[in-house]
């Protein structure tokens, strides 16, 4: 059980990027900014993202690992493939409900 939570818990810092900004030295002060955001914004945007992909991982009806999130300035963006429509409007809402999200953009695919 606490291998699969380690791996579960792995993979989500891996897709939110955590895994290379702590790697990298990044989280230690070493933030270097190439795409115009603060530190604390990407920090912001960062936990944006995490709190997301926590949720649809805790949601077993969605596909978590075939879902990418990305956060720009509070404006998230899920991309990726789900079953159903259904689904894809659960992961939206999901994410749309997370606290500092600006919008939402759908770029989810049925597959």
């Amino acid at each position: 059980m606490r291998t699969a939570v380690l791996a579960v818990l792995a993979a989500v810092l891996v897709v939110t990027g955590c895994a290379g900004a702590i790697a990298t030295g990044a989280a230690d002060r070493g933030y270097r900014s190439t795409d115009g955001r603060s530190e604390a914004q990407a920090r912001a945007d960062a936990a944006i993202s995490g709190e997301i992909n926590r949720l649809l991982v805790r949601d077993h009806s969605i596909p978590a690992m075939d879902i990418r999130v990305a956060t720009y300035h509070g404006r998230v963006t899920l991309s990726g493939r789900v079953p159903d429509r259904r689904t894809a409007e659960r992961a939206l809402s999901l994410a749309a409900s997370v606290p500092g999200v600006q919008a939402v953009v759908d770029r989810l695919w049925v597959d």
